[in-house]
Parts: C-alpha cells; structure tokens; sequence
C-alpha cells in the first residue's frame, strides 16, 4: 500500500488482510487484534513514505485506541474500529473542522441509513455522537500540510454497532450504548460498514468540489447543544479542569467555534457538559 518502498509494516496484529480495490477506496486493510492504535500508524507511516491514497483500516479490537486528546477508546468485538488515509493534495478551507465535520455527519448519516434510528443521531459539541443521552461513536482527525495545500488527511472513527462498553460515567459521558440498544432488530458490524464508507465517500467529494458549507449545515441541524445552556470546561493533559464560561448556545460557526448568549468572543477549545 506504499507508493514507494516500506521496509516494515506497521499494520501488525492477528489475522492480517491487506486487500486491493477497484472502487473508490483502493486498499482495505482488515485486521482481528490490532496491536495498536491505527489511526497513529497511519499518521507516522504517512509523515515517513509516500502511502496511496483512499486506505481503510478496519480493525475487529485492539490495543492502545483512543480518542480526542488520547483519551482510551474501549474497542469490542462487533463494533467499528476505523481509521482512514486520504490524499487531497488541494486547498481546502477550514481543512482542520472540514475533516472533523466530515467524519461525523458520515456517521451521523449512516445511523440514519438504519430505519428504527433515521433522525435519533446528534452530535454533541465536538465530535461525539449520541442518541438520547449516551455516546454510541467518536471521531478524531488529523491532517498535514505542505504549501496551503492539504496532501495528508487522517480520519478515526469508533463506532458501538453490536457491543456495548464499559466506561466511567462522568459529566462528560453520563452514558455509553451501543446501537442495537435501540434497535428491536439487531445489526451487525458487516451491514453498518458499507453504510458509512460509503457516506464518507460522498461527503468527502462534497468537501473537495464544494468546502464545508453544505457539511457545516447539516452539522449544524443535528447538533444537540444549539439552544441548550452548557458548561465549558478546561482540558488540560495534567491536572484538574476547570470552568472556562458557561452559557446558552446560540451559534456554531464554521470552524465548530461556539457562541454563547452574553458573550462577546466564541469559544474554540475545552469540554462540553450539556444541562
């Protein structure tokens, strides 16, 4: 899957397949155990060689797997754990929110392909998505760039598809599920897969041709804190958060900056507690 020479691979864990497609996406890479976070290899495989574009790296569990700011991701058997190597190789404007958005409308959007659950998916302010009040799937992204230009986009997406987690409840995350929690008919991980390559594939098309507009709107229609009051709150690697501003939302601007009734500048970082 390298463009050029690798002498090693980095994909390691039980039962390792490298396929090559003929769609869109041109290599999937499936493997049980990974032995560690995917979304990292790709990261220091891409700042090292010149890997192709369009990977998919699905993994069935794993070691090491986390989301924002290295928070531990708890990976079961049953759900999706997927990280995605893209090459733009263009400008894209609000690049850094663009592939965050990205990869939360897809999920969002794939949940509705399901029919008990079409429009019960929000997102919760930044890159969380729930139903009702529990966390069923996060998304992190990361990109490089060389000259304006975005040549390397890394996505990692964690859905709950069959498998429920166990996780610490806390004011952040008071609940975690997974989706057939909410199903009466129960899916599998193999029929949610091809629903959200495939909306990926879409959106990512809409982001290259079009930008983030129309991507930001339907963000913004699925947001679950617009008009809600909330409490923000610091998120420092070490030591004890501590509150930032608290207030209604009253805006989400293009680049997942939030606007708070009475106050003047937007808030651009922390964690988000929702009343």
């Amino acid at each position: 899957f390298c463009e050029s020479f690798c002498p090693f691979t980095i994909f390691s864990g039980k039962s390792f397949f490298l396929l090559k497609l003929k769609l869109f996406w041109k290599y999937l890479i499936i493997t049980e155990l990974a032995d560690g976070s995917q979304f990292d290899a790709l990261i220091k495989l891409s700042k090292k060689y010149e890997i192709a574009d369009r990977i998919l790296c699905i993994a069935g569990s794993g070691k090491k797997f986390h989301g924002f700011r290295k928070r531990p991701w708890v990976s079961l058997h049953g759900n999706i754990h997927l990280s995605v190597h893209l090459k733009p190789n263009q400008e894209i404007k609000n690049f850094a929110s663009g592939l965050t958005i990205l990869s939360a409308v897809s999920v969002v959007q794939a949940i509705d392909e399901i029919e008990e659950l079409s429009g019960e998916a929000k997102i919760k302010w930044v890159n969380d998505i729930v139903i009702g009040k529990a966390k069923v799937s996060g998304v992190i992204a990361q990109s490089q760039l060389q000259a304006g230009n975005v040549t390397n986009a890394i996505l990692g997406i964690g859905v709950n598809v069959e498998s429920r987690p166990e996780v610490v409840k806390d004011s952040y995350i008071p609940e975690a599920a997974c989706l057939n929690d909410f199903l009466n008919d129960n899916i599998k991980q193999s029929d949610f897969f091809p629903k959200l390559i495939s909306k990926i594939e879409k959106n990512y098309k809409i982001l290259l041709s079009d930008g983030c507009s129309e991507l930001i709107e339907f963000y913004r229609d699925r947001s679950m804190i617009l008009g809600n009051e909330v409490l923000i709150m610091t998120d420092p690697v070490d030591g004890k958060p501590e509150q930032m501003v608290q207030g209604k939302v009253v805006g989400i601007g293009e680049n997942l900056e939030l606007y708070l009734e009475g106050h003047k500048e937007p808030v651009t970082k922390g964690r988000l507690i929702l009343f």
